[in-house]
């Protein structure tokens, strides 16, 4: 009895360090985002996360236009890194 509750103990450390692993990387991962013509451009981590912001000078004088490229160049990004994310990682430690 004392094996099966120390294997369960091993393997939730286990899990609980690819869990950590896994966060790190997505902490580290970097995706770029832009908006239309490439007046903006946002770099996003893989927890979505603004990470950086350009700016073409051209735009900035409107600055409605300014807020919607903004929006626009966040939209990308955030859906390359959804599109992005590997979840077959997930299956190796939820394997059901």
């Amino acid at each position: 009895m004392f094996s099966k509750f120390s294997d369960m103990h091993k393997k939730a450390e286990e899990l609980k360090q690819q869990m950590e692993k896994m966060h790190l990387e997505l902490k580290e991962k970097r995706i770029e985002g832009l908006s239309v013509k490439g007046y903006i451009k946002v770099v996003l981590n893989g927890e979505k996360e603004l990470i950086d912001i350009q700016i073409d000078k051209e735009c900035v004088n409107d600055i409605e236009g300014l807020r919607d490229l903004i929006i626009d160049a966040f939209k990308n990004a955030s859906s390359k890194v959804e599109s992005s994310q590997d979840f077959s990682s997930l299956k190796s430690i939820f394997p059901f």
